[in-house]
């Protein structure tokens, strides 16, 4: 960029630099929400072969089926939860950058932001983030609960 295309004392950008900052925020929002929906996609078909593989076959010896099969995908869940949960703050680190740069260059642009007020995700317990972890962890509590049932009860 060069000089006269930003002057930051008197707030100004150039249009072509401000669109171009603007929607690499929402790039990368968009690429950090498929990674995430990617991950999430094959922890859960990986816990759901695993879960129905280990039933099915009866090749297998009992400890990998009960213990280990079960120990792989409960971990690949918490995993994926973690992902998740980090994703998450890197997301709102980009709806941020751009909301500040539609508040230094655009005040229009950020008034009709503004002007129509969306859910703060942020104090939303059912928000996709929520949701996402609150289906890793209930198949995790399901592979513990394997390991449990076939190993420690009595």
């Amino acid at each position: 960029m060069a000089n006269e295309e930003l002057d930051l004392e008197n707030r100004k950008i150039n249009q072509e630099n401000f669109r171009n900052l603007h929607s690499l925020q929402y790039d990368r929002i968009g690429k950090l929400e498929s990674q995430e929906n990617y991950i999430s996609s094959f922890v859960t078909g990986l816990s759901t072969i695993t879960i129905a593989f280990s039933f099915i076959s009866e090749t297998f010896d009992s400890k990998l089926k009960y213990i280990v099969l079960p120990l792989i995908f409960s971990v690949a869940n918490i995993i994926a939860i973690l992902y998740i949960q980090k994703t998450r703050s890197f997301i709102k680190l980009h709806q941020n950058r751009a909301k500040k740069l539609r508040e230094t260059f655009a005040d229009n642009f950020q008034a009709l932001y503004d002007e129509i007020k969306k859910p703060d995700s942020n104090k939303d317990i059912f928000n996709r983030t929520n949701y996402m972890s609150a289906l890793h962890l209930i198949i995790a509590i399901i592979g513990f609960s394997i390991i449990y049932y076939f190993n420690f009860k009595n």
